[in-house]
């Protein structure tokens, strides 16, 4: 850490201690310890001024603020830069920079912050002082759903988090004129949110192909049009297989939560969607969290092929089955509430081996049963091309 970060991070922890002895300084605790835990993550005497210079820039002070501050012979921050400029002229240039970051290692959000000099939060973070966009891909994050197809392209959900998504909203316009605004685009991925060094860092990514819309539950739980964004990666890379399976298992815990109604409407907005795949060792298919429990539900405990009850039931009473795709995920097939049926553990072995047609089309009759029963017009022609490769 540069010496001038360091005098900074002293007197705000001075600040930040004298809070809880002086009444006065109590309702600035707040604001304090949120600029205390930046300091922390700072290294750099540099960004530490790039940081300042908001404050230095700020038209209206708070005059009752200046004096408590004062009072106790803490120095503000708009007062701060100054300082650091006359007593650490030496370490002024040291800066974080963006050539400097590393592909494949873990970037807590304040190294972000200071490298690009970007918002806090947000998936998309355009900065204008460093003409960049930072695109955050979450995957603990069941309302997104960003894919990767086996040509290594990110279909990444836009910006808009209900009702219909507008290609030419703020950062969306961005990633589209990204071919002629010369915005360098930067990936990160997100897969465990309980570490502080949670952002993966990927690499510049550009545009691969025109935007195109999809249907995806918003936030407010309507179904709504949503803009998908294919962008590819400079730099092939892989991932570790272990951390795909722990996402795809928090993912069905979240899913097993949902209450009936959402599950409803997110398996049956997505009907048409490829499923993901990752490159690790092998091509890993992430299947969808929400095709699974809702398929699991739909049987209502009884298998899909057999008609038996489920033959045990695992955690909190609920009837144990399997989830069996009629086209193979790994044969290109779709991850579908109508290419999907649940099955007790006999038959779903028994359909992966004894290779029986009859077996075949009595999951597709009973696809096509529920297909009707939720009179799902959208669905019905690619399901009868479905139900034509399973007679076959």
């Amino acid at each position: 850490m540069d010496n001038g970060v360091r005098f900074a991070l002293l007197d705000t922890k001075k600040a930040l201690d004298l809070c809880d002895v002086y009444n006065d300084l109590l309702p600035l605790k707040g604001k304090i310890r949120k600029a205390y835990n930046r300091l922390k993550n700072t290294s750099k005497t540099g960004d530490l001024l790039r940081y300042l210079e908001k404050f230095e820039s700020e038209k209206h002070r708070d005059a009752d603020e200046f004096q408590v501050f004062h009072k106790y012979n803490l120095v503000t921050f708009e007062e701060m830069g100054p300082i650091i400029r006359r007593e650490f002229s030496d370490e002024i240039l040291n800066i974080s920079k963006i050539s400097e970051l590393i592909l494949g290692k873990s970037y807590n959000n304040y190294e972000i912050i200071n490298t690009f000099q970007c918002s806090e939060q947000g998936g998309m973070r355009r900065s204008h002082k460093t003409n960049t966009l930072v695109i955050v891909s979450d995957h603990t994050k069941p309302l997104y759903d960003d894919r990767w197809d086996e040509e290594g392209v990110l279909h990444y959900t836009g910006m808009g988090k209900s009702g219909a998504m507008d290609i030419d909203f703020a950062q969306n316009r961005t990633v589209k004129e990204s071919g002629v605004n010369s915005t360098e685009m930067h990936l990160f991925e997100v897969f465990d949110s309980s570490t502080n060094t949670k952002y993966v860092y990927r690499g510049i990514i550009e545009l691969y192909a025109q935007p195109y819309q999809d249907n995806q539950i918003g936030e407010d739980g309507n179904l709504r049009k949503a803009w998908i964004f294919p962008l590819l990666p400079r730099h092939r890379f892989t991932v570790n297989s272990i951390r795909l399976k722990k996402i795809g298992d928090e993912k069905d815990k979240t899913a097993a939560r949902m209450s009936d109604e959402v599950i409803n409407k997110y398996a049956k907005s997505r009907s048409n969607q490829p499923p993901s795949k990752r490159i690790a060792r092998t091509v890993i298919v992430n299947r969808d969290p929400i095709v699974k429990e809702f398929v699991k539900r739909r049987a209502n405990g009884r298998c899909d092929l057999c008609d038996e009850d489920a033959p045990f039931k695992v955690k909190e009473k609920i009837p144990y089955l399997e989830v069996h795709h009629i086209i193979q995920l790994a044969d290109d097939g779709p991850d579908t509430i109508y290419n999907a049926v649940a099955l007790c553990p006999n038959c779903h072995r028994k359909v992966h081996y004894a290779l029986e047609t009859q077996d075949r089309v009595k999951m597709l009759r009973k696809l096509d049963k529920y297909l009707n029963n939720d009179n799902d017009k959208e669905n019905k022609e690619s399901f009868i091309k479905l139900f034509a490769l399973g007679e076959n």
